[in-house]
């Protein structure tokens, strides 16, 4: 971005506050609203922007110190260059006098703003002067431990969410199975696969299907105890005595 300072004892032959030069990123900012110019600060600055761009902004040498000090507060850093020669501004098609007003203003000073190198990794002293002496690969090593970190961190919140979810991330286990009956402690069958929960168990990741086969042991193995259930995905079942019947009976 770069802003010329002119001076005109003629006043820009238009009402406007500024007015584009032949080209959608240069502007002429008008010196007949120089005691109001304080009032404009909000439309200039969006005009401006808050990035360096290609723009090229005619300013009144009047108001040089408050359009800078916008800028310096708006984060923009600038150097003032030596005008070699008076910026060539191309004929506009239409506007006669526009055109006499751009050849007779003076042009007396070229300021530009400071493109800084991209340095995203630096941290300088001012801010952390404790690294700055350390060396690169402790940095590096510090790093990744917190990647490492992260990692474990991710790795912990999957596990969690698996073992809390109705329908676990592998896809295998999509209900869940309270069983409560008048034999605590025994072992607990489903589809022939011993569990390793006990009765009474709740909410038991169950693979859902028809006719699941449900077997209870108890620990002095006098009696086996079997039922039969479907089980939807999603669906959670309480099952009780009156779901079971004597293994042998059936």
């Amino acid at each position: 971005m770069k802003v010329f300072f002119y001076s005109s004892d003629d006043e820009v032959p238009f009402s406007a506050l500024y007015d584009n030069l032949n080209s959608q990123n240069n502007f002429l900012i008008s010196n007949k609203h120089i005691e109001p110019f304080e009032k404009h600060k909000a439309q200039l600055m969006d005009l401006v922007g808050d990035e360096i761009t290609d723009k090229v902004f005619f300013v009144p040498k009047e108001v040089k110190k408050i359009f800078l000090d916008w800028l310096t507060k708006n984060n923009v850093d600038w150097s003032q260059k030596e005008i070699v020669s008076k910026p060539v501004m191309a004929n506009i098609i239409g506007e006669e006098k526009l055109n006499q007003f751009l050849k007779q203003m003076n042009v007396e000073e070229e300021w530009e703003s400071v493109v800084k190198p991209n340095e995203p990794d630096i941290i300088t002293e001012k801010t952390q002067p404790y690294i700055k002496d350390k060396p690169q690969s402790l940095i590096q090593s510090l790093r990744l431990v917190g990647d490492i970190l992260i990692l474990i961190i991710i790795i912990i919140t999957v596990i969690f969410n698996y073992i809390n979810s109705d329908t676990p991330i592998n896809g295998k286990y999509n209900g869940k199975l309270t069983i409560t009956t008048s034999f605590p402690d025994s072992d607990i069958y489903i589809n022939s696969k011993k569990q390793e929960q006990k009765t009474p168990v709740k909410k038991l990741p169950v693979p859902a299907g028809n006719d699941i086969q449900i077997k209870i042991i108890p620990p002095d193995n006098d009696v086996k105890m079997c039922a039969t259930i479907d089980l939807s995905p999603n669906e959670s079942k309480n099952i009780g005595d009156n779901s079971f019947k004597n293994c042998v009976s059936q």
